[in-house]
């Protein structure tokens, strides 16, 4: 009878365990699906953000053109560079599209529709002045190279807004000013640092907007 009852035990202690084991491992697999499940909705979520942010930014864009063709505005973008001195035209004229596209709708803008900003790059006279004192100070070079792409006419018209070049420069003079490093920093960071350093907190641009208008005018950098 003892050995009956141990028999009985060990069999019961044994269904147990694997009962317990069986559980376990349905609760694992059960939360498994639960998680895979939640990250299937968060993705969908930010799909459907992502859409309507596209959306919003083609609504804005409607009426618009595409801007400037982007072989053309890279290929301008690095004939300024090299004429400023900049060894890196690659980074630098990611940076400058982006911020192109983002100012002025893509060059769609050579001026600022309620306030001072001019050109392509949208760069505020006030901002103008400091970048040329800055970069004579601190980079003469730089400052008489920028200050050779001048080209002033006596016809009511802030330079900025009819010589590309020139707007360039200053859009470039901007970001080296505040110290500004674009190398090797995917288009995310690229937005996060046009956002920090030159729409600056008082702007009202945002890292998600500026990656949607990026898409809505198929600037690839």
């Amino acid at each position: 009878m003892k050995l009956k009852t141990c028999l009985a035990l060990a069999i019961a202690a044994t269904a147990f365990i694997l009962f317990v084991e069986i559980s376990l491992t349905t609760h694992k697999v059960v939360d498994s699906l639960i998680k895979e499940k939640q990250e299937l909705y968060l993705q969908l979520d930010i799909a459907a953000k992502e859409k309507e942010q596209l959306r919003k930014a083609l609504e804005e864009c409607k009426g618009s053109s595409t801007g400037i063709r982007q072989s053309h505005l890279k290929g301008i973008i690095i004939s300024v560079l090299t004429h400023l001195g900049e060894k890196n035209t690659r980074d630098w004229t990611r940076l400058l599209c982006l911020t192109i596209a983002t100012e002025s709708n893509n060059g769609h803008f050579t001026k600022q529709l309620r306030g001072p900003a001019r050109g392509i790059t949208q760069v505020e006279p006030t901002t103008e002045k400091e970048v040329l004192v800055w970069l004579s100070k601190h980079h003469p070079k730089t400052f008489e190279a920028l200050r050779k792409l001048r080209v002033p006419a006596k016809v009511g018209i802030h330079e900025a807004e009819y010589n590309m070049a020139y707007s360039i420069g200053l859009c470039y003079g901007v970001y080296r000013m505040r110290k500004v490093n674009p190398s090797k920093k995917s288009t995310k960071e690229l937005a996060t640092l046009y956002k920090k350093y030159y729409n600056t907190y008082k702007g009202k641009a945002t890292v998600e907007g500026v990656m949607t208008k990026l898409l809505a005018y198929n600037v690839q950098l």
